[in-house]
């Protein structure tokens, strides 16, 4: 078998997809200790901030995603687009001929593009892809073409790609240590016999999920819940300082440790990225989701719609959350036990050991 001795992987935007990509060099380095591994993102990304916490070396390109909401600053910003891609499509040639990886893994994200691209002018370089989505991401789909392999995180995004390059794995999740529930509560502070609610709108955070939760705080209070609310970065000093020591709530811009607030929450509300779909059910956790309208191609609508379709969630949509959330949020609290019973019946991958044997066992044949 063929040694992989450097890979690469490229990946930022948002946690659903630096993640997976830390998920999947965590087991690659388990398989082999001294392979040499190194991360590409976007300059200013929270990828910079995440991966080096994870212990990985980190190179940042010049580029930035499409501005969707349309206006004189986004339009300026767009049109800077073609040239940033041009100076990090010529950065990733010249990192590649540094590293000189055998393997490079996209994860999605406009960092992952314009280095699997590059990837393709150099031989012996096994490419591959992961999807997170229901729905591909634009990245992902131009780039299937070069892909030698495509892991998917739903199977439903298999009609977008080349048939015989697709695995379903599911979606490679943060693997953490089984946590005592019991010495949480007291790490927390959080009252035995309180309902745990956590809350978050992913790794950047959701205005209108804040909004939502703050505007009727104390009836979800009076419900005997203790709230753990992760607000993201931007929201978490406007928050603080309208709660101040507003008892049972726990305030945070952000969990380090997901697998805690996991272990602790009852329920949960949160966005709909594929990456919080996937720890959902890992964790067996009833959630209601709320998708952002914000992303490409409604993705998250997809996603939510696929688990809620099944019975292993609830779900709004943000249009309707003045007026449905709080009814929403007290039907999860009272089917939240028919909810852990729906999944359960889940079948959950391990979805890195998965993608990792895959690699091995193509790349190995290769050559």
């Amino acid at each position: 078998m063929s040694k992989i001795e450097t890979a690469m992987f490229a990946c930022g935007g948002t946690g659903g997809h630096i993640f997976p990509a830390i998920a999947l060099a965590d087991e690659l380095k388990r398989r082999l200790p001294n392979v040499k591994i190194v991360f590409v993102g976007a300059e200013n990304g929270m990828e910079n901030d995440l991966v080096p916490r994870a212990g990985y070396e980190i190179v940042s390109l010049p580029i930035s995603g499409f501005y969707r909401n349309l206006n004189v600053k986004n339009i300026f910003r767009n049109a800077a687009l073609p040239f940033k891609f041009v100076v990090s499509f010529v950065k990733s040639l010249r990192l590649m001929r540094k590293f000189s990886p055998n393997l490079v893994v996209g994860t999605g994200g406009y960092a992952s593009f314009p280095l699997l691209r590059a990837s393709v002018f150099f031989s012996n370089i096994f490419r591959v892809i992961q999807e997170q989505n229901a729905f591909p991401g634009l990245s992902n789909r131009l780039l299937a073409p070069f892909a030698d392999l495509i892991f998917l995180g739903n199977e439903a995004a298999k009609k977008y790609f080349p048939e015989k390059k697709c695995r379903y794995t599911g979606n490679p999740v943060r693997v953490f240590l089984p946590k005592d529930r019991n010495q949480l509560l007291s790490k927390w502070r959080i009252e035995k016999n309180k309902t745990i609610l956590f809350v978050t709108g992913g790794s950047l955070g959701s205005g209108a999920i804040n909004a939502a939760i703050y505007k009727r705080l104390d009836d979800i209070l009076s419900c005997d819940v203790h709230l753990i609310w992760q607000t993201g970065k931007y929201y978490f000093d406007r928050y603080r300082g309208l709660l101040g020591d507003k008892k049972y709530v726990t305030l945070l811009p952000f969990v380090d440790d997901v697998s805690e607030a996991y272990t602790l929450a009852d329920a949960v509300v949160s966005r709909a990225g594929a990456l919080t779909l996937s720890e959902l059910m890992h964790y067996r956790k009833p959630a209601l989701l709320i998708p952002s309208p914000n992303v490409a191609d409604d993705h998250q609508r997809h996603n939510a719609e696929s688990l809620t379709r099944i019975g292993g969630a609830k779900m709004i949509l943000e249009s309707e959350i003045g007026e449905k959330f709080f009814p929403a949020l007290l039907c999860l609290l009272e089917h939240r036990n028919a909810i852990i019973e729906r999944l359960k019946t889940l079948a959950v991958k391990n979805a890195a050991k998965e993608c990792i044997d895959a690699i091995m066992e193509e790349y190995g044949g290769k050559d």
